[in-house]
């Protein structure tokens, strides 16, 4: 958002631009400041699909808990998700959350929505840089990398970060 107002460039819109430019029938586009992806996957004769939301994310990173409070906000109204992915903070981390539900049939059943936080790609720290200013820690430098793996009889997801 800062790139795009100070510089009148969309860093997303380039990127979206980006793949369309390289496969026209990509069906990417610009999300919001929130929103769902759906992954739609077949495995021989079975369908099934990812749901995760992401959010950008808002407010300070909470020094002890690095904001994990906020992923139990989260979850209690967004009961669908598999992925609940933030960043704003530029803390990093990746934390399964174990859950029991209820299956259509009636049948309980443990899963995990996966809580993903995603640091950022520049260094704020300087000399006389803001984060030293307002006396904020040094963040992690980096992603996370999503891996969908398709087995014989269901589908595995995990993210992993990679940060310096």
């Amino acid at each position: 958002m800062t790139v795009a107002k100070n510089y009148g460039v969309s860093l997303p819109d380039m990127f979206v631009h980006g793949l369309h430019r390289h496969d026209r029938r990509s069906p990417a586009t610009v999300g919001g400041y929130e929103g769902w992806i759906r992954i739609m996957i077949q495995l021989y004769t079975t369908r099934t699909q990812l749901r995760w939301y992401y959010h950008h994310g808002g407010g300070a990173s909470a020094m002890m808990t690095f904001g994990t409070l906020d992923i139990r906000r989260t979850a209690s109204y967004t009961p669908d998700c598999d992925a609940y992915i933030t960043g704003h903070t530029h803390d990093s981390y990746v934390l399964p959350v174990a859950r029991q539900r209820l299956s259509a049939q009636g049948v309980p059943h443990q899963d995990v929505m996966w809580a993903v936080r995603v640091p950022a790609l520049k260094q704020e720290r300087g000399r006389d840089s803001w984060a030293v200013q307002m006396k904020h820690p040094p963040k992690p430098i980096g992603g996370v990398w999503a891996k969908i793996e398709a087995g014989s009889k269901a589908i595995r997801t995990s993210f992993v970060a990679e940060v310096e």
